[in-house]
Formats: structure tokens, sequence, C-alpha cells
């Protein structure tokens, strides 16, 4: 039942197949996204220096948390929620003095803006394919909900 009306919008052209733009399917489709900043060897830096900070702050170690082990975990301290409240809201305002401290949001969001600058140069051609199917997509879903009298926020 789920597939007929996912057919039945894709039909309609509510709806496209995203399969339809990976790679081997779509001639200039890339062979990867951009790598996440925290996997990254200037990541990994940022990270390591949030480490130290913790560390430094005494946050590691004595009242039994650690930073996460890997990149896809983020950077929250593990185990906080184990702590009692007062414990959980020093560790909090620690972290974030440390992230204050070292500017790691804007590291972050650095790296992640130069990663997807490079990819969008890269791919400026199937970026546009693909943002004229959903530009033709999003207009008929528009026009459809118009018809039936219901308004767009």
């Amino acid at each position: 039942m789920s597939r007929e009306c996912y057919d039945e919008a894709q039909d309609a052209g509510l709806s496209y197949d995203p399969q339809d733009f990976e790679t081997g399917r779509h001639p200039l489709a890339p062979e990867s996204a951009p790598s996440p900043a925290l996997t990254t060897d200037e990541g990994r830096r940022v990270r390591a220096e949030w480490r130290e900070c913790l560390a430094e702050q005494g946050v590691l170690g004595a009242l039994g948390v650690s930073v996460p082990r890997s990149a896809e975990a983020g950077m929250v301290v593990v185990g906080v929620f184990d702590l009692p409240l007062e414990d959980q809201i020093r560790v909090a305002t620690l972290d974030v003095e440390c992230k204050q401290e070292l500017a790691t949001v804007q590291h972050l969001a650095d790296l992640d803006a130069a990663a997807q600058t490079k990819y969008i140069e890269a791919n400026r051609k199937f970026l546009a394919d693909r943002r004229a199917v959903e530009d033709d997509v999003l207009a008929n879903a528009v026009e459809y909900l118009e018809e039936l009298g219901i308004e767009m926020p």
C-alpha cells in the first residue's frame, strides 16, 4: 500500500526517486560527499584540544565521565546523566566554557563550510540537475495544495 502511494505521488510529479541521483544512476553523481569535520585531521585536532581542556578542568576521570571514543559520537561528554544534578551542571558548564574558549563550534563550522564549498564547486552541474528536479516537485506540490485550498505557511 505505501509503495502504491509513493508511486502515485511520483507519477503526479509530487515526488522523485532520490536513487536517480546516486552514483551509477546519474552520470555526474559524485563518488562521495564531504567528510564530516570531526573525521578530518583538523577536526581531530579540534577534538583533542577540547578533550585536553576538559582534562585540565578536572572534568575527565575524577567524575567518571569521558569523551566519546569516535568522531561519529560527537562532542558531548559521556556519562553525565549518571551523576548527581549538581555535578551534571558543573560538567555542562565546564564543557561549554571549554568550547567557547577554544571557539570549537566556529572551527568545526569553518571546516564544514570549506568542505561543502569545495564539494559544490566540484559538483555544480550535478547539483543544478538535482535542484531543477526538486524545484519542479516543489512547484507541483504547491500547486496541488492550492487546488485543494490548503494554505502554505
